[in-house]
């Protein structure tokens, strides 16, 4: 499966919104891609999910390191 495929499926498993598909793809960086392509749809779903929560909360961060911090925990 690629990235656009893991995408599609974890959007939908998580139910995000529409924008952030659309954004995802430009704002990963080719490294957390692949470090997203190593998990299931369902973590993968989980991981952008709570990115975005911290995103619409408030973070300051960019998407990609938020992904990146739930990768590493």
């Amino acid at each position: 499966m690629d990235f656009e495929e893991l995408l599609d499926r974890a959007c939908e498993s998580a139910h995000l919104p529409e924008m952030a598909r659309v954004q995802l793809p430009s704002a990963l960086s080719v490294d957390t891609k692949e470090m997203l392509l190593k998990l299931s749809t369902e973590e993968v779903g989980v991981v952008l999910s709570l990115a975005i929560d911290a995103v619409n909360h408030g973070s300051i961060k960019p998407i990609d390191k938020l992904v990146r911090e739930q990768l590493n925990r």
